[in-house]
């Protein structure tokens, strides 16, 4: 089942207990609206229409995987969120996540991160990265999207000083979303720091972070 038809059936199931407590006048009221598309199939719909919008679900990625980028923002600033059903979204990917099959070997992968300024709102979380050692706990409350080539990652290292290279391992049993040049492990995912190099000399100057992902407690793991 695809994201959107996950998401109207969880709000179809709502609509006979809000009925049930409505006016005579407002339960007309939704008799006259209730074909008229919700705003997330609409806007589901305008992502299709451009041609964005996958139909196929891959054994190894969740739907839509091209689409975490675009909840990033949010989970990672907080504020107003986007439309109503964003928590239903989120909830819906948590199941697709715990559903993808588990990696058989060890996977490594690059993240490239610019350095940020004072007034960069990823200040804060650059500093503490950048500051963590070894038996450190990194905390991502994003989708963290990782490129098994190194030379991908580093082009978001502009090379102008302070950059950072992730090197992340992920052991077997990891449940990632992988997908072309690209794979992306769960929102709310910690990793472990094993040490971190300067590199310095005429060509860069970075900072190189190795991470351990930490396989999350699949006590719920959602039933195939």
């Amino acid at each position: 089942m695809g994201l959107v038809s996950k998401i109207t059936n969880l709000v179809a199931l709502r609509m006979p207990k809000l009925i049930g407590r409505c006016s005579r006048s407002t339960v007309n009221q939704i008799a006259r609206c209730e074909n008229k598309p919700l705003f997330c199939q609409q806007y589901w719909a305008n992502i299709r229409k451009q041609g964005k919008l996958s139909t196929f679900e891959y054994k190894s990625a969740v739907p839509n995987h091209g689409h975490l980028h675009d909840l990033n923002p949010f989970l990672v600033r907080g504020g107003d969120k986007p439309i109503p059903e964003f928590e239903k979204i989120l909830k819906t990917y948590d199941i697709d996540f715990r559903r993808l099959p588990e990696t058989t070997e060890t996977i490594v992968g690059y993240r490239g991160i610019s350095k940020k300024l004072e007034w960069d709102s990823d200040f804060g979380r650059y500093t503490n990265l950048l500051n963590s050692k070894k038996g450190d706990v990194i905390y991502m409350p994003e989708y963290a999207f990782f490129a098994p080539d190194r030379a991908v990652a580093e082009r978001h290292m502009p090379g102008w000083g302070g950059d950072i290279l992730i090197e992340a391992h992920f052991p077997e049993k990891s449940q990632l979303s992988i997908y072309s040049d690209e794979f992306v492990a769960r929102r709310g995912s910690r990793f472990e720091c094993l040490g971190k190099e300067i590199v310095k000399d005429e060509n860069n100057d970075y900072t190189k972070i190795i991470l351990r992902y930490i396989l999350p407690d699949n006590s719920f793991k959602a039933i195939m």
